[in-house]
């Protein structure tokens, strides 16, 4: 997969998916197909500017990328190991003059709350120094892969903007 290091993002779409079969190519394309992400050649970026952004769903998405085969993409793709456990989550917070996206992941089994989301709501209240919206947030999880199956976990903010 390419990859830059920075953009400032216009549109964003927020997905994830889980795909599990009997081989890892497999099941990383099914983990693509259910976040609706299969069709794009991705380019994974490293960091995303706070700045403002158009929220739009994979309709919306589809349109304003022109059908083109690139997609930027922030987040991950995780291969799961036969037995293990993982949650992760992704989570934005889009204001008129700022907007931050953050995800994170975990192996094992915890409860607590989303850590990207306590993550972004710290970020916002210190920076704007008033109570944080509630985040959007979306969570995928594995809970002890079948030893038969491969398993793939994506979250994924869908990005069309300027790479700096």
């Amino acid at each position: 997969m390419e990859r830059i290091g920075i953009i400032k993002p216009e549109y964003v779409w927020l997905t994830s998916g889980v795909g599990k079969w009997t081989n890892e190519k497999a099941a990383e394309v099914l983990a693509k197909r259910k976040a609706g992400i299969d069709k794009y050649k991705l380019i994974d970026v490293a960091r995303v500017l706070n700045s403002n952004f158009r929220l739009v769903d994979e309709v919306e998405f589809n349109k304003k990328s022109s059908n083109t085969r690139y997609a930027y993409i922030y987040g991950t793709i995780i291969q799961v190991t036969k037995g293990e456990s993982i949650r992760g989550d992704i989570s934005l917070i889009n204001e008129k003059e700022w907007g931050s996206i953050m995800y994170y992941y975990q192996y094992g089994d915890g409860k607590d709350l989303s850590s990207s989301k306590k993550e972004i709501i710290q970020e916002y209240e210190s920076l704007n120094k008033s109570t944080s919206p509630i985040p959007l947030t979306r969570y995928e999880s594995i809970s002890n892969a079948d030893s038969n199956y491969h398993y793939c976990l994506i979250l994924a903010a869908m990005i069309i903007g300027e790479p700096h």
